[in-house]
């Protein structure tokens, strides 16, 4: 199905249960919550997403479409809305390009590459940099909501917490720039790496700014790790080494098999840590 309008009637009709959305002929259902719901089109190349937003949620889908559309006149590069179509209850689907990957996933796939990551942090760098340029504040900007295209390009997607244009402060910037730093995977993005990463974000601001700018960023970007970290635990692994890990022992990325001490053998237990040893590959760690 390749008419966004099409694409938009064919999921407002299906109702707002998960059962018959994720049912629904040539549809995949990516995420679905409480009065909203996200779908992607199977055959259609490149692929649309339709978001679909229940009565509950109506406000939420109406300043998502206007904050998409104030975007595109200011030339911030954001995802495409194709269509926005109001159903029967007062329901709404937005109809979006695919905008590809977010940049957490994609800095953890080539964080071995630096070249290639600073290319990529780069360009999300100068999206950034437009973003405030114009005068916008987004809360909420996390890595996963700047997505990197096939041509390269970062888009921003899941704009309905977006603010301005106007609406920027210093403390906005900051907290917008603590938001996303806090978010990229640490062990695929290095210091020196997030430096010239803040660095091209804050292009433009004289040295005072710039200083006020940093210590607001490292405030922000340490609230918003503990926010986003997973109460249940949390496992990263540095990128190149995921898929010799998966291959020897799949279970090795599940957090829970740490936590319950089934992988390797116990060195020893202290108060605050506890070393272990196991051999993957024909190595040992």
């Amino acid at each position: 199905m390749t008419d966004p309008a099409a694409a938009a009637r064919a999921v407002l009709e299906a109702g707002e249960d998960r059962a018959p959305l994720a049912a629904l002929p040539g549809f995949a259902l990516v995420q679905w919550k409480e009065g909203r719901a996200v779908l992607r089109t199977r055959s259609a190349s490149p692929a649309l997403f339709v978001k679909r937003f229940a009565r509950s949620r109506l406000a939420e889908g109406r300043a998502e479409a206007a904050a998409y559309r104030r975007l595109a006149v200011t030339g911030v590069p954001a995802a495409s809305l194709l269509a926005a179509v109001e159903g029967p209850g007062r329901s709404l689907a937005l109809v979006l390009s695919d905008a590809g990957p977010g940049l957490d996933e994609v800095a953890a796939l080539e964080g071995h590459l630096p070249a290639k990551l600073r290319g990529r942090l780069s360009r999300a760098a100068r999206t950034v940099r437009a973003l405030h340029g114009a005068g916008f504040a987004f809360r909420d900007l996390l890595a996963r909501h700047l997505r990197v295209g096939t041509d390269g390009e970062v888009r921003l997607i899941d704009v309905a917490r977006l603010e301005g244009p106007g609406r920027l402060t210093g403390r906005g910037r900051a907290r917008d720039l603590g938001a996303l730093l806090g978010t990229l995977p640490r062990l695929a993005v290095p210091e020196r790496a997030r430096l010239r990463f803040l660095r091209e974000c804050l292009e433009g601001l004289d040295r005072g700014g710039r200083r006020r700018a940093a210590r607001g960023v490292a405030a922000a970007a340490a609230r918003t790790r503990d926010l986003s970290r997973n109460r249940h635990g949390a496992l990263e692994i540095a990128p190149g080494a995921r898929d010799r890990l998966l291959e020897v022992y799949p279970s090795m990325i599940q957090y829970d098999f740490w936590a319950a001490g089934e992988i390797g053998v116990r060195l020893r237990l202290l108060p605050d840590r506890e070393n272990r040893r196991f051999e993957a590959g024909g190595r040992t760690f």
